[in-house]
């Protein structure tokens, strides 16, 4: 289904994970898109799950650097 997001149009793949991490399966994912050529005006982003664990784990280093300060 395409959707419309800030005027432009976005098409969503989601996946369940099975046999391994989040983490793991994003990487291998992104490996393999960062050889494939896009057309012009074409992009990717993941998001999601592995959005939210990107955001905690950046609040999570900022908060660990203010405590050793």
């Amino acid at each position: 289904m395409i959707q419309r997001e800030n005027a432009k149009r976005v098409v969503q793949v989601t996946a369940d994970i099975a046999g391994g991490n989040l983490n793991t399966i994003t990487m291998a994912v992104a490996r393999i898109l960062k050889r494939y050529q896009m057309p012009q005006g074409y992009f990717y982003d993941f998001g999601g799950e592995f959005k939210n664990m990107r955001e905690t784990f950046s609040s999570l280093a900022f908060v660990l650097l203010l405590a050793l300060l």
